[in-house]
């Protein structure tokens, strides 16, 4: 048995510098004393669609207040100490943990005293409103769920049950030891521990319920009051008085302030009515620096630019067609018009850093819009192919611009696009049942490449929203996730994505560039960080 605190195979696979990125190093503070008191506001376009992220559509909109409200076995670290990039695991509910050598057995030693947040029902059945203690039973309870297995596999399919694909048992020896156990070697699953996805709930909700869609409660720093929150305005959360971090977290409360339009959000930032506003685009970042000079204005790599190619309906399912569409793809005309200049190419399923520039200009399709009309021609289509483009109308600027560059390339390459906009409370839906043609993104990855290569185009994933279903790619994809050993892991994936691009094109990634997120100079002890989906300020505080 050996004990991780650094995983490797984030240190192997990790994103690259390359992109300009935030400064490196300590961000300094004035005074290091946290300061206890204050509101954290900041800015989301969408109101949450509910608390469950198991089911299919419904979790845009509640990652940050789930995040915050509870804890995982494991977290990455944050703060003004650790760069962008990094991936240090941290203990979180577990104290300790150690993995056997064949990466199939996961033990965890828990904290104990820990308790939920003192709400119903997680209470005693007195109704007295104190919290109860988190033992192993709800690391069983919470994993399985998750997972769907064990008594939870007449539900449907969870949409992030990839990253448990292949648990076997959950074995509690004792309340503060969890023993998980695969039924074969799976290499990811202590950055998936790490991550807020996999999260421990409240069994209580489920019993009453079915589901955990309609209460947020766990043992985070925070937890969510609805009776102070308002749909379509702001979400409430307040300090846990049960967390088991003594002393954090420093501020009182967390809002999540309902702004769809970026104008009105820079605007409220300007006036100081959000001290966080992240996803900046660089054009608008430079407007916004001008305007508000004081703010912390940090610049990160995002997540790379992804076009959903539903494989499984007309006209994508034809191989010709999928082929005309990786020519008509213009990368460096993205990067220029999209990022001012500053990006890298991408190709789906790697992170960056997994191939050179050279490598990935040598492996992908020319931009030959020429090459694209013979290949249609080929394909049945000598005049062209029309489709329906979605795009979401309700979350920013930015998506419509992408829109319509990606738009204009198309047209050149012989695929005329009506353009219809929905809300993303539709969008996200009809990708996620497989009723989209073609739907442009930013892809997130969630702690380890896994989340991109396999949940994205592996059969058995919930992820896997094109329905793609290559036999040679399943075999790497499976692979990967069973090779602990993380240079002949890393090859594993190198070989997967030569063949997505090369071969089946089943995915298309366009390139890397860069955002910023800005934030009040009276927000201390903050940055972000990759591996945080949501507002990682546990250890942050207000100093007005």
């Amino acid at each position: 048995m050996r004990r991780y605190l650094v995983v490797p195979l984030v240190a192997v696979l990790t994103l690259a510098c390359g992109v300009a990125q935030g400064p490196q190093g300590p961000i300094q503070t004035d005074d290091p004393t946290p300061k206890y008191g204050g509101t954290f506001k900041a800015r989301h376009t969408l109101d949450p669609y509910d608390w469950d992220i198991t089911y299919t559509g419904k979790a845009v909109g509640n990652r940050e207040p789930r995040a915050l409200a509870t804890n995982s076995l494991l977290g990455f670290r944050a703060g003004p100490e650790v760069d962008f990039n990094q991936a240090i695991i941290r203990p979180e509910l577990a104290e300790r943990w150690e993995v056997s050598s064949d990466a199939r057995t996961f033990t965890f030693h828990l904290r104990k005293g820990v308790k939920f947040a003192g709400t119903a029902p997680a209470n005693p059945s007195t109704g007295s409103g104190q919290a109860r203690e988190f033992t192993a039973a709800d690391v069983r309870f919470s994993l399985e769920y998750l997972a769907r297995t064990g008594e939870f596999a007449k539900l449907p399919t969870a949409n992030t049950g990839w990253m448990l694909e292949g648990l076997d048992r959950i074995d509690a020896p004792d309340p503060y030891t969890a023993v998980v156990r695969f039924k074969e070697p799976f290499a990811p699953f202590l950055n998936y521990a790490a991550h807020e996805f996999v999260y421990i709930m409240a069994r209580e909700i489920y019993d009453r319920e079915g589901h955990l869609k309609n209460q947020l409660l766990g043992t985070g720093g925070y937890y969510l009051d609805e009776k102070a929150s308002q749909k379509g305005t702001r979400w409430v959360l307040k300090k846990n008085p049960n967390y088991w971090d003594a002393g954090k977290p420093y501020m009182d409360e967390v809002h999540m302030i309902i702004v769809p339009d970026d104008a009105a959000a820079g605007a409220a930032f300007q006036t100081k009515q959000i001290d966080l506003l992240e996803s900046v685009a660089p054009r608008e970042a430079e407007e916004l620096k001008a305007k508000a000079p004081g703010a912390v204005a940090y610049e990160y790599p995002e997540n790379p630019l992804h076009i959903y190619i539903n494989n499984s309906r007309p006209p994508f399912n034809n191989l010709k067609v999928r082929q005309a569409l990786f020519h008509t793809i213009d990368r460096d005309e993205a990067i220029k018009v999209l990022a001012g200049g500053k990006g890298l190419w991408a190709v789906a399923g790697a992170l960056q850093g997994t191939f050179t520039q050279e490598e990935i200009k040598a492996m992908v399709p020319k931009y030959d819009p020429a090459e694209s009309r013979r290949l249609l021609a080929e394909a049945g289509f000598p005049n062209g192919l029309t489709f329906e483009f979605h795009v979401a109308t309700d979350r920013g600027q930015e998506d419509i611009t992408r829109m319509e560059l990606m738009q204009a390339q198309l047209a050149r390459g012989g695929f005329i696009t009506n353009v219809k906009g929905i809300p993303y409370s539709q969008f996200s839906p009809m990708r996620k049942v497989g009723e989209h043609t073609l739907q442009l993104t930013n892809r997130d990855i969630n702690a380890d490449v896994d989340s991109y290569v396999f949940a994205t185009f592996h059969p058995s994933s919930g992820n896997n929203y094109d329905r793609v279903n290559e036999p040679k790619l399943n075999d790497l994809l499976v692979g990967q996730r069973r090779e602990a050993d993380p240079v002949k892991r890393r090859e594993l994936v190198r070989q997967a994505v030569r063949y997505l691009t090369t071969e089946c094109y089943c995915g298309l990634a366009v390139f890397s560039g860069s955002n910023f997120e800005f934030w009040q100079p009276y927000l201390k002890n903050y940055r972000p960080n990759w591996h945080h989906s949501g507002w990682p300020i546990e250890e942050s505080w207000i100093e007005r």
